[in-house]
């Protein structure tokens, strides 16, 4: 995929027009792969606290429409949420291997927006072109996989009245948060936690 193509994909002209709920939308849930290569030049254009805004409505958007009873994919997509926007906002990790420099294409670099650009990629297979969800059609009994994507889209016609189906969601929860990337996810609470000590005490 080209630059062109995938600026046409997000629904953009410029880095500058990526500012939109439907920019990361299309990025996320696109039946499109892209590549790290291409999403990194792009993000290193987009202003932090925008990016942490998009990821923050993004990702409360996608956890209003989890069932209710799915308190562990719940905790899990939460979770990825939160480590995003800790990655927006770190400065890099103290004493990076070479092997995790090689899962960023090969480049060392502490770059945020280049983890970004790999945390986006992997939930974005995972989310969206992965068959995680099983799904049976309890009108015709067939039954099938779908990625998460698309099974709460069934979710969201049934409550159309549009479909009756059952879901089993266990495989969702292999996703793994890389270890040092939860630190980023661990100082950022840290500084949640310290910033409302000082409220407090003022």
């Amino acid at each position: 995929m080209d630059k062109n193509r995938f600026y046409e994909l997000i629904d953009i002209e410029t880095p500058e027009d990526f500012k939109f709920y439907d920019n990361i939308e299309n990025l996320i849930e696109s039946d499109e792969e892209w590549d790290i290569d291409i999403l990194s030049p792009l993000l290193i254009e987009i202003p932090s606290d925008l990016m942490v805004d998009l990821l923050d409505e993004y990702f409360k958007s996608l956890l209003d429409r989890l069932p209710d009873d799915e308190t562990d994919l719940y905790t899990l997509i939460y979770n990825i949420g939160r480590t995003m926007k800790a990655v927006v906002n770190s400065d890099g990790i103290e004493g990076e291997s070479e092997q995790d420099s090689l899962r960023f294409g090969g480049v060392k670099s502490k770059d945020a927006k280049r983890r970004l650009g790999y945390e986006l990629k992997k939930f974005s297979d995972w989310y969206s072109r992965t068959d995680i969800v099983e799904v049976k059609n309890l009108e015709s009994g067939t039954e099938f996989r779908t990625p998460l994507r698309d099974a709460l889209g069934l979710i969201s016609l049934e409550k159309l009245g549009m479909g009756s189906y059952s879901y089993n969601f266990d495989k969702c929860n292999d996703y793994e948060l890389d270890e040092y990337i939860l630190s980023f996810t661990d100082l950022a609470a840290d500084d949640e936690t310290d910033n409302a000590g000082e409220d407090n005490e003022r």
